[in-house]
């Protein structure tokens, strides 16, 4: 039996029942009611992903308590009696530095040495500043050379026999 089948008698009970609940032929559906339901899905693909918006809220919510602090040293620096007006100006400046946002900084990829390959904790390389990851020299041949053939019209993938 196939989705294809039609008319024909000497079918089973339970086929001849799915056809009859199944095998319906749809209704015609007009322009408007088209159109209302690609307005819904737009409007349901333009909301938010919930997981983002928690995130965001999160953020903001640690943003404000970080703001909250700094605001009361601020306030502190400017009820004490004991330091001179420069001295209160220079400690309020190097709170508000740290309410600024500092941008990210990229990881830079260093290759790999002979000593470096095989230990279990590497040191930092020399004249490394920040983040850094240890990449292996020939994966990274490796990965040039693919995508570089990868580019090339023709045959794709590793010609190796």
């Amino acid at each position: 039996y196939h989705r294809w089948s039609f008319g024909e008698e000497d079918l089973p009970d339970w086929f001849a029942e799915e056809e009859k609940k199944f095998y319906v032929k749809q209704m015609p559906v007009t322009k408007e009611e088209v159109e209302q339901y690609k307005k819904r899905l737009k409007d349901l693909s333009a909301r938010p992903v919930a997981k983002v918006a928690e995130a965001k809220a999160r953020k903001q919510k640690k943003a404000l308590k970080r703001l909250q602090a700094l605001r009361k040293q601020a306030e502190s620096v400017t009820d004490s009696s004991g330091a001179s007006g420069v001295e209160k100006a220079s400690q309020l400046r190097s709170i508000y530095k740290k309410i600024q946002l500092k941008p990210k900084e990229k990881v830079k990829y260093v290759v790999s040495k002979k000593k470096q390959a095989g230990s279990q904790k590497p040191g930092r390389p020399a004249g490394v500043k920040g983040r850094y990851k240890l990449v292996d020299r020939r994966l990274k041949k490796d990965k040039r050379g693919e995508k570089k053939r990868n580019s090339k019209p023709g045959k794709k993938g590793k010609h190796r026999k």
